[in-house]
């Protein structure tokens, strides 16, 4: 038995290995390291043990690894270099436990261009110095970078050299550009002179985005040069995105921001900038020159904003500060009209004095007078009062044409305004690091949007953007052969055409996506709109998050049934859908098929198969069981990828000495014949195959090979088949998006943050003629569908704040007593819809409450017994996705299910019926 690793490294160099495989050497090694006298020998011995021996025992690595004193960064770098990528990503989690630093790991791995073992375990990454940047740079691995944001040594000596040289070997190597935004996120206190090395990039602007995107990695005083550099190129827009990262900006740079276009950034990031009441005069007359430039809207939306001083400044000619204390509604229409009545005292007064009794009597439970509704000022003042937020899906034209409902309501008692307090302990979402996920998903996401807002030409007139996308989508494979007018049909076509393998999703998606926008009238508000919302929220990122996710998931769904809804009437379209059905049906029952199987496993099975297969073939070749197990070793030994537990087994039953050649073989066979009949058993349990387990080729089994469809399912689809199929395609092509989303917000963390004073909310229940508007405010799609206005039973609870009188959302109520199926159990049906602006501010789940205590109470008053929700997620709430709907869910959870024999309709436009109702409470 060797003394030690030197000796036995000798004795290794001259032998074969498969004499080690077969020798007590191996044992030895262990034996050595077990008594722990590896840490009073040479690394290099070490290494020249383990170059020596070509491969090593997982036992090894798990346990005696760790015993390695000093230099086992060394050793297990060593390790991954010299073909022990397999044995490292089978043991990863301990082996990094084990270590202090990881730059060896990283380097080795990154040397031969396999950082994808690291993906898993990247968390566990620490302290990584500058030379690994260097050289996931030189390898081109920026992926490598993107996963170990934050990981690096922070804060990096010589920063500015450091920072200078990897910035400047990035441009060398014609790297992208965004490789310098990555370097820059792993330092802080870096200086102008690597923002000069920045710019020296061919690709300025992407250096631009760098630079703002990592400002707090630079000193303080460099900030406002960088803005303005930014500003300068026209990157402008970015760095009004990241104003809220920002503090002690000048004066200057708030002009300069001003001027050009960004004056609702500014302001909704006030506290960002110097206070300099002496220069207020300034940026009045760069608010003088915004309004001049005819963008009075601006300046309006802020004005609560803009200091007093800064306004006084304006008021002889803007009275701006009059126009918030006599009106106070964030209204343009309303504002020019007081601004005509300047040289009418009397008349202003009468207007004044007219809009602000409208503030009250539209918020209220009685019917509304004619006058009222007809009023010149009627209009602009709710528009003010409650933003339309359903785009060009519901216009303020549609809302008034629904009329005074006040009848259904006025049975009820305790309709009136009343206070809604929402307090307790308010909890806000705040980010639990610097996340590359969040703004991985932004990235993602503004793709996606520029790319159907290329489409569908956002400043071109909404005629124009639905030619843009006809034109789009008939130079598709699946429509240009064919002539279909509508863009709605030519996109259901579009979608039928990915089920049936002959379209890429990418190639549609785009033109979903703009087509959602056109029927929205939703352009402008993605993504400028939703910065401008978002700015209120106790924290911007989050918001932004919630707002998208609202976009792809609620508004993507409301897309689809829209698009089934106009050309569901076209007889000849729909006899052409059911007539392709057939293939539809069979690639679709395919795809359930093949998504099951992966579900149970099928790839990994998969893979298993043909490990066992080129085991089972190796020995077919050999002409002695002898040679059988060196070739099944050879395999086992040295094949990456391979199953960790079956190596495991394999690697076992070779090393015991307590069978025979002749058994272990035998063995082998057994484990073959039992692949073959686990194969078989998932054929037929998840995809009802039924395939004879000895004629499996396990070499190259796979599972695709034996799905087939029987001709009896070859069917056409029904009509409702065919759109559950369509609207579930369709929600599929922005999957990407969700999760990207929802990987963003699991990077947030709920914080308390302690009493505060309660959000002062009224509540109302009301059907007269506000109730539509007060829908839209909300973001209900049936906001103006006259089906259920028209619905006896049919009324709403809206929401205000107390303070701004701005609308915040809406209650849909039904008076389910009215059903014979179930009028003796008085139920009283709801679907609670506060505004996303309001969920910014306050905690989610106490809101939830407020609404149903004052719920409960109207219900008690007027002898209902239970309260219910629907069953369909998109008639419960709008608000998916939020922790308002998850405090629902969890009230669904614990309720009692009653299920209608017969659907009560609800909906036309679009339609929904009840189908379900879930009890949550009871009284």
């Amino acid at each position: 038995i060797p003394k030690d690793l030197a000796e036995f490294s000798s004795a290794v160099d001259v032998r074969t290995r498969d004499t080690i495989l077969r020798s007590p050497y191996i044992n030895c090694l262990t034996e050595l390291l077990d008594r722990g006298e590896v840490s009073a020998m040479k690394a290099d011995s070490v290494l020249q043990a383990i170059r020596s021996i070509g491969y090593l025992p997982p036992i090894f690595v798990v346990e005696y690894i760790q015993l390695i004193q000093g230099d086992r960064d060394a050793v297990i770098g060593a390790m991954i270099e010299h073909r022990f990528v397999k044995l490292f990503s089978q043991n990863a989690e301990d082996l990094l436990r084990a270590c202090d630093k990881h730059d060896a790991i990283s380097m080795a791995l990154l040397k031969i261009g396999r950082t994808e073992v690291l993906n898993p375990h990247v968390d566990l990454l620490q302290g990584l110095s500058p030379e690994v940047i260097k050289t996931a740079l030189a390898q081109k691995d920026l992926s490598f970078l993107r996963l170990a944001r934050g990981r690096f040594t922070a804060p990096i000596s010589n920063s500015d050299e450091v920072a200078v040289e990897l910035v400047a070997l990035a441009r060398s190597l014609r790297l992208s550009g965004d490789e310098s935004r990555l370097v820059l996120e792993s330092f802080s206190g870096l200086s102008m002179r690597v923002v000069d090395e920045v710019l020296k990039s061919p690709n300025r602007g992407v250096g631009l985005t760098g630079l703002l995107f990592n400002i707090s990695s630079f000193k303080p005083e460099c900030h406002v040069q960088i803005a303005l550099r930014a500003l300068k190129d026209g990157y402008g827009g970015v760095l009004a995105q990241k104003l809220s990262q920002w503090t002690n900006l000048t004066v200057d740079l708030q002009i300069a921001l001003i001027d050009a276009g960004y004056i609702q950034a500014v302001f909704m990031n006030a506290s960002r900038f110097q206070s300099d009441l002496r220069r207020s005069e300034e940026i009045a007359f760069a608010i003088k020159r915004v309004i001049e430039g005819g963008d009075i809207e601006s300046v309006l939306r802020v004005s609560d904003r803009i200091p007093r001083k800064v306004l006084s400044h304006l008021e002889a000619e803007c009275e701006l500060i009059s126009y918030r204390n006599d009106i106070g509604v964030d209204n343009i229409a309303l504002y020019q009209r007081y601004r005509t009545l300047r040289s009418n005292l009397a008349q202003r007064e009468e207007f004044v004095a007219q809009v602000r009794l409208y503030k009250d009597q539209l918020f209220s439970d009685a019917p509304l007078e004619n006058r009222l509704v007809e009023s010149p000022a009627f209009r602009p003042t709710i528009l003010g009062l409650a933003p339309n937020h359903t785009g060009h899906w519901v216009t303020s034209s549609r809302c008034l044409a629904i009329g005074d409902h006040s009848s259904h309501c006025s049975p009820y008692l305790g309709t009136e305004l009343r206070p809604l307090s929402v307090a307790g302990t308010s909890r806000f979402s705040t980010p639990k690091v610097e996340s590359p996920a969040i703004e991985g998903a932004k990235e993602v996401i503004l793709d996606s949007l520029r790319a159907a807002n290329e489409i569908a030409g956002a400043g071109a007139t909404l005629t124009a953007g639905k030619e843009a996308l006809g034109e789009y989508l008939n130079k598709l494979p699946a429509i240009s052969s064919r002539s279909f007018a509508d863009p709605a049909a030519k996109l259901v076509r579009a979608v039928y055409s990915i089920l049936q393998g002959e379209t890429s999703p990418y190639t549609v998606r785009p033109a979903a996506l703009a087509y959602l926008l056109l029927i929205f009238d939703l352009r402008d508000h993605y993504p400028s709109g939703v910065e401008h919302m978002v700015q209120e929220a106790p924290n911007p990122e989050y918001a932004r998050l919630i707002e998208y996710r609202d976009l792809f998931d609620r508004k993507i769904y409301e897309t689809a049934r829209a698009i089934w809804d106009s050309v569901k009437r076209n007889a000849g379209f729909m006899r052409m859908l059911q007539r392709e059905s057939t293939d539809v049906r069979a690639s679709t029952e395919l795809k359930a098929l093949k998504d099951r199987l992966l579900a149970a496993g099928s790839k990994r099975k998969e893979r298993e198969a043909r490990y066992i297969g080129e085991i089972v073939v190796a020995m077919i070749h050999a002409t002695s069981d002898k040679e059988r197990l060196l070739a099944v070793a050879d395999i086992v030994l040295n094949s990456r990828g391979r199953s960790a537990s079956l190596s495991k087994q394999f690697r076992a039953l070779i090393r015991d000495e307590s069978q025979t050649d002749s058994e272990k073989i035998d063995r082998i066979k057994a484990i073959a014949r039992a692949t073959r009949e686990d194969l078989a058993k998932m054929l037929s349990d998840y995809a009802n195959m039924q395939v004879a387990a000895e004629g499996i080729n396990l070499p190259s089994f796979a599972f695709a090979d034996h799905l087939t469809i029987s001709p009896d399912r070859r069917k056409e689809l029904g009509k409702e088949s065919l759109e559950n199929l369509f609207v579930s395609a369709f929600t599929d092509l922005f999957a990407p998006e969700r999760a990207l989303i929802k990987k963003a917000l699991g990077d947030f963390k709920i914080e308390d943050q302690g009493e505060t004073a309660p959000a002062e909310l009224e509540a109302v229940f009301t059907s007269n003629a506000t109730l539509p508007f007060a829908y839209a405010t909300a973001g209900l799609c049936i906001s103006a569908d006259p089906f259920v206005h028209n619905t006896e039973g049919h009324f709403g609870m809206i929401l205000r704040d107390s303070e701004t009188r701005r609308w915040e959302g809406a209650c849909v109520i039904r008076d389910l007593a009215r059903i014979p199926e179930i009028q003796d159990k008085k139920i009283l049906w709801i679907a609670p819809n506060p505004c996303s602006s309001l969920l910014y501010r306050i905690d989610n789940r106490l809101c939830l409450k407020a609404i149903l205590d004052r719920v409960t109470e109207f219900a008690r008053e007027n002898g209902f017994k239970a309260i219910a929700v629907a069953d369909e997620r998109h008639m419960r709430t709008n608000r998916i996705n939020t922790p308002f709907e998850e405090a629902l869910d969890e009230l669904v959870a614990k309720s009692e299910t009653i299920t209608l024999r017969n659907p009560i309709p609800f909906s036309k436009e679009p339609e929904y019926s009840l189908t379900k109702l879930h009890v949550i409470v009871q009284l």
